[in-house]
């Protein structure tokens, strides 16, 4: 049975609802995560709409899924939700607001707020770092995932049976994100020199004669990695045209190395291990 909209009481943990409708893997995780934190730290209710949902599905079985939008409101209440929601981005318009209101939280198509004031959407970090099992736990890959992932790295491991290998997952972000790291955030994109200097460290930290490192690559520009990445040993393109499967893979390993964006951070955070970032190891 569907439910009607109500605005929560002031005293009353308020309602949140995300239906962003788009958006990649990464950025979806992001805005999910962030939903997760507030409703375990602040008792709010959370809407998700069902796009994102299935989106999410693809990838993970998420574990304590939140309700989905569509299947919870009645059809006619969905309508209501413009004219009764106030529309929320940054964390001065989410903290104060968190009991007694009705938020749409990032909503698609809306004014998002000035970007060279707020660099990106607010991710509370703290409080994401304090449930970092939790969050792990949430976004649980699909099997067929991680079976694809175990045998990735099982052909990489029979090259050299008689070696321990280390497993680096490398992602570069490239396509549209430079020219808005060049706009917004005014920094360069990483090139050549960052990712050898990250393998470089890898090798140095980890490789002798009983264990080979491996450095697993993707990249939303495989052309640039084979010309500036991959030409150097023990390392392989990794991607596919399936961001579940290539997360997984990503995951898997027992390292990282970062660029720009959301998709390569949830990697590296799902893994654990070391993580190479712009600021090094």
């Amino acid at each position: 049975m569907c439910s009607l909209l109500t605005i929560p009481p002031p005293s009353s943990p308020s309602l949140l609802v995300f239906r962003a409708g788009g958006g990649r893997l990464g950025a979806r995780m992001t805005a999910y995560s962030m939903l997760l934190v507030l409703r375990w730290e602040y008792n709010v209710s959370v809407l998700v709409d069902r796009a994102t949902m299935d989106y999410l599905d693809q990838a993970f079985q998420i574990q304590d899924p939140f309700p989905v939008l569509e299947d919870t409101l009645c059809p006619s209440e969905l309508d209501k939700l413009p004219s009764l929601g106030i529309i929320v981005h940054t964390e001065q318009e989410i903290m104060p607001r968190l009991t007694g209101h009705l938020l749409l939280a990032f909503p698609e198509g809306s004014s998002q707020p000035d970007p060279t004031k707020f660099r990106t959407l607010w991710s509370p970090d703290k409080m994401l770092s304090a449930h970092a099992k939790q969050v792990r736990k949430t976004f649980t890959f699909l099997a067929k995932h991680l079976a694809e992932a175990d045998y990735v790295l099982d052909q990489l491991r029979s090259v050299a049976p008689e070696k321990d290998a280390v497993f680096v997952g490398v992602h570069a972000r490239r396509t549209d994100y430079q020219e808005y790291s060049k706009k917004v955030q005014g920094v360069k994109s990483p090139g050549r020199g960052y990712y050898r200097e990250a393998m470089d460290h890898y090798l140095e930290e980890y490789q002798d004669h009983n264990t080979m490192v491996w450095f697993l690559v993707l990249s939303d520009d495989q052309v640039w990695a084979e010309k500036n990445i991959l030409r150097r040993p023990q390392t392989v393109w990794a991607g596919s045209d399936d961001p579940g499967r290539d997360m997984a893979l990503l995951a898997a390993c027992h390292h990282s190395v970062t660029s720009q964006g959301n998709y390569g951070s949830w990697a590296a955070f799902l893994a654990g291990g070391d993580i190479y970032t712009e600021y090094g190891p």
